[in-house]
């Protein structure tokens, strides 16, 4: 998965993180949600670009 964002988003992704139960098991699910609630990532990524 690749995401682009600025400084803010990444310290604010970091302090997420930091937050959760078990920093080291967040699953791709559970970004996933964040960024879309945060609206890093578009609702659609492009499939393969063939």
């Amino acid at each position: 998965m690749n995401v682009t964002m600025n400084l803010n988003q990444l310290k604010d992704f970091i302090d997420w993180i930091r937050r959760q139960d078990n920093p080291g098991k967040i699953s791709e699910k559970q970004m996933r949600a964040y960024f879309k609630e945060k609206k890093i990532i578009k609702q659609k990524e492009n499939k393969n670009k063939s």
